[in-house]
């Protein structure tokens, strides 16, 4: 039985290129130098869920961050593009090779251990890469259509939405509601989650400078 994709293990492990250093911290701080504190975020919630239309969505670029320049900068100025990726980056690259821009990293996970490859494993990993790169013995399956547009209510009309203005962690500086209607990439990531969405200002929107109390 091979195990699912794990984000959390791909943020924590790292680069996969040699020695180079080029870490997570680089690539979420290039991030948001480039596009802002909304998709330094939304990068991170992405490479948790290994999936990343709605950070391509908002910085309006559907390439693989390897290819994007600027991102795999080094501080002292090197461009290590295609010497040192992240393990997420690989991940993401692969699934954008095999199913196109709308692939996810669980599509890429699912779709090798069809074939006997556990990805989580590194010698797996590679011997995978190998067998739909090099050896052609996996084939390239079909590009994954967009997925199907849904209409939501609006923010207003919405129930859970507006429970948000009550949720029981409001306080003066927080309000549920404000800090869902402000942000995308939190709607997305969390949806009208009032926990979630107060401990993800606790661990990071305080630092980010988001308001969370009234309208942006």
């Amino acid at each position: 039985m091979t195990s699912g994709y794990n984000g959390q293990v791909a943020w924590n492990t790292g680069y996969c290129g040699g020695g180079v250093g080029l870490g997570y911290g680089y690539v979420v701080d290039n991030i948001g130098k480039k596009y802002g504190e909304d998709a330094k975020t939304a990068y991170q919630n992405a490479v948790i869920t290994g999936d990343y239309t709605a950070y391509r969505t908002l910085v309006k670029d559907w390439r693989p961050t390897q290819d994007v320049p600027g991102i795999n900068v080094h501080p002292d100025g090197r461009d290590l593009t295609g010497n040192a990726l992240t393990n997420a980056q690989s991940y993401e690259y692969d699934a954008y090779q095999l199913f196109g821009k709308y692939g996810t990293v669980n599509d890429l996970f699912t779709y090798a251990a069809q074939y006997g490859y556990d990805l989580n494993v590194a010698d797996q990993y590679n011997k995978f890469s190998l067998a739909w790169t090099v050896y052609k013995t996996v084939p390239k399956p079909a590009k994954k259509a967009a997925p199907a547009k849904t209409t939501t209510a609006p923010a207003a009309n919405n129930t859970k939405v507006e429970a948000l203005k009550t949720y029981k962690g409001n306080n003066a500086n927080f309000n549920a509601y404000w800090y869902y209607t402000n942000y995308a990439d939190l709607q997305a990531a969390f949806g009208p989650d009032g926990k979630a969405l107060k401990d993800h200002w606790n661990q990071h929107g305080k630092t980010e400078g988001r308001v969370a109390n009234k309208a942006k």
